[in-house]
């Protein structure tokens, strides 16, 4: 039986966090978060991995804390 896909967040090249989800049908969304500390500035890499381990999505964002 295949695993759950999670999101994977990735900072300066480290994986931070794999939160697994569900899917519950064909329209189905989900979303993840995470807490970022204001020390974690810079680029951060979100990956979602399939069941057998292949990235489907990835997305970059660039973190700072607000003022």
């Amino acid at each position: 039986h295949d695993a759950l896909p999670i999101y994977r967040w990735v900072y300066n090249g480290d994986v931070m966090a794999e939160i697994d989800f569900n899917i519950g049908g064909p329209r189905w969304r989900v979303w993840s978060n995470k807490g970022i500390m204001a020390s974690q500035q810079g680029e951060w890499l979100v990956e979602v991995v399939d069941g057998v381990g292949n990235v489907i999505a990835k997305k970059t964002f660039q973190y700072a804390p607000a003022p």
